[in-house]
């Protein structure tokens, strides 16, 4: 409780009774009588701030505190329990932008390495090298997530070696012959060359599956949660 101020209402009192007052015993007593009062009030006040701390508290005291945010315990443990109130309390605050999503997926696993991709149209893929994770984890992620988000998926990676696929875009050109002529059809339209491009450089390496003969840095398809 190093946050909250404790305050000697007693000795305060005495400090500010008028100098003609200051020696009455009489007075001081019955000034320290009602300030007692006080003193009491704070120290239970700080008691009840206590058993109600979501980090210390057990039991029927936990319950209180989840059925506060509205998270029932549905016959979860203390520590599970506790970690599902921290959860619903930063669903009840979050205001769904990329940090807020990635930091309750920190809460929701143990992981070391955390990614978030978004996808058109309204797709949100994240990446996590948690050691497990549970399947209600991308359900959780897209109640967190703004109203017009109709799909939230999870690569699970947990030994880091998984293949995760780059993000392409289709590019494209018109096609020309070497004089930079247009090559175009016997109704004189052009002729388009599409091609895919990697958007992501920076991930473009574990996109791309090794030969066949290759035995060093082998990669296997990553497990994927969805909200569907």
């Amino acid at each position: 409780m190093a946050d909250i101020l404790i305050k000697d209402y007693v000795q305060q009192g005495e400090d500010r009774l008028l100098d003609q007052f200051s020696n009455s015993p009489i007075i001081q007593g019955v000034l320290s009588t009602y300030l007692n009062e006080l003193s009491n009030t704070q120290t239970s006040s700080i008691s009840l701030l206590d058993i109600l701390n979501i980090e210390t508290a057990y039991g029927y005291n936990l319950d209180l505190i989840g059925k506060m945010v509205g998270e029932e315990r549905l016959g979860n443990s203390d520590t599970q329990y506790r970690k599902n109130i921290k959860v619903k309390i930063f669903l009840n605050s979050s205001k769904g932008t990329p940090n807020d999503l990635l930091e309750i997926l920190d809460l929701l696993t143990e992981s070391t390495s955390l990614e978030l991709f978004e996808h058109t149209p309204l797709h949100s893929i994240f990446y996590t090298d948690s050691p497990t994770i549970s399947d209600s984890v991308p359900n959780t992620l897209l109640q967190s997530s703004p109203v017009c988000s109709h799909y939230v998926g999870v690569i699970h990676d947990p030994n880091k070696n998984a293949l995760v696929p780059s993000e392409l875009e289709i590019g494209g050109g018109i096609l020309i012959d070497d004089n930079n002529r247009d090559l175009v059809t016997d109704e004189d339209y052009n002729i388009a060359v599409n091609y895919l491009t990697a958007l992501s450089s920076v991930n473009s390496e574990r996109g791309i599956l090794p030969e066949i003969d290759e035995l060093s840095g082998y990669r296997i398809p990553a497990e994927f949660y969805t909200s569907l």
